[in-house]
């Protein structure tokens, strides 16, 4: 490939999987200088963003949280090997994935102190630990790509929300990490009033914006009816903003995820002419008129059925619970729902007691961006 011009050497190399490349390091300091290069990571980025990639989940087994990897080709998954040292009582929780490295967080529930948010990218296995922030680290914490960061390059960015307080007089503590500063920013009690009353929970990333699960609140231009709605994270402007949902949405509990590069919302009906869920999508991200409703899913109470996100195969993770009595509790394991089929497909992941409302799931892509350096991809 030597004599190759260097724009052919590029296309050629950009098509090679993420291992090969990093083992094609070693063959010379020119294809080292070359692979590591921004353009370059930015060519293979985008290449491999049009193919299906994997699905990263956190689970438990056995009381030990673990991080696996799921290939919707080969129908396969496995366990991650996390460098990162976990103590006795320790939890780990994905919190999203964006341009290959996935923001990860550790808490532990009895000292909330001891906890920890990481960016890891798995396929070259490089691991950044963010400096300590200034408010305690829990469960409402988002992950973004702002691509518009100072001299047109791009940068991660986390963002940490503390609510404190009771009701009605709770405020909220919101700090934003800023990879190219390396450090946070403080903004105050930015939080809509309205959502420091919910749990936020999962999140996705959409189009530079952060969104989380909806919140429902009185609304006094209906009357004080109840209406859900969706909390959002500009990571440019660092400002939040609020989604309205449909009213013919259904009213009970909503999951957020990503389908086809649209936002959606997995929504659970409890009437009696139908129990499952209504899977909706925006079709044009911040029309509200653009929501649609896809297919509904028939589930039942028992087992209990909650939705992770779709997989890259466009099937649906679900975490489902049995109760099987005082004396042995409950089981929980994952499934898959195929909408072609209109079937669950056992996916044989059994998890511990516990695990049902904390484990998440993300689409990932596998890429030679690094999280320890933001120039590393100014991607556009």
């Amino acid at each position: 490939m030597a004599s190759l011009p260097v724009d052919i050497t590029l296309n050629i190399l950009s098509r090679l999987p993420v291992k090969s490349l990093v083992r094609s390091r070693c063959v010379c300091k020119s294809w080292n200088s070359l692979i590591r290069s921004p353009s370059f990571i930015k060519m293979h980025l985008n290449h491999w963003s049009n193919f299906p990639g994997v699905d990263v989940y956190n689970y438990a087994d056995d009381c030990v949280p673990q991080l696996a990897m799921y290939d919707p080709e080969k129908s396969q998954h496995h366990d991650l090997d996390l460098p990162i040292d976990r103590p006795r009582g320790m939890n780990i929780e994905v919190i999203g994935s964006c341009n290959g490295v996935l923001c990860l967080s550790t808490y532990n529930e009895d000292n909330h102190d001891d906890s920890k948010i990481f960016l890891w990218n798995p396929f070259i296995n490089e691991l950044e630990s963010l400096p300590e922030s200034a408010y305690p680290v829990w469960r409402s914490i988002g992950f973004g790509w702002n691509d518009s960061a100072g001299g047109g390059l791009g940068e991660f960015k986390v963002v940490n929300i503390n609510v404190t307080g009771k009701c009605p007089d709770k405020s909220s503590q919101v700090e934003v990490f800023s990879q190219r500063k390396n450090s946070w920013s403080q903004l105050g009690n930015t939080l809509p009033p309205a959502c420091r009353n919910h749990h936020l929970g999962a999140q996705v990333y959409v189009q530079n914006f952060i969104c989380w699960c909806p919140c429902v609140r009185t609304d006094p231009r209906y009357r004080y009816a109840m209406k859900a709605w969706l909390v959002l994270f500009d990571v440019s402007k660092e400002e939040f903003h609020e989604e309205e949902l449909p009213d013919t949405m259904p009213g009970e509990d909503k999951y957020i995820a990503v389908l086809d590069g649209c936002l959606s919302v997995i929504a659970q009906s409890r009437q009696p002419e139908f129990k499952g869920y209504e899977v909706w999508v925006m079709k044009e991200f911040g029309s509200f008129h653009s929501w649609t409703k896809l297919y509904t899913i028939a589930t039942s109470y028992d087992p209990c059925h909650r939705p992770l996100g779709f997989t890259s195969s466009r099937k649906l993770l679900f975490m489902r619970n049995f109760y099987i009595g005082l004396r042995f509790g409950s089981l929980t394991y994952l499934v898959l729902y195929d909408h072609t089929r209109d079937e669950f497909d056992s996916f044989s992941r059994r998890n511990r007691k516990g695990s049902f409302y904390k484990s998440r799931m993300v689409n990932h892509v596998a890429s030679l961006v690094s999280p320890r350096a933001y120039r590393e991809i100014p991607v556009a």
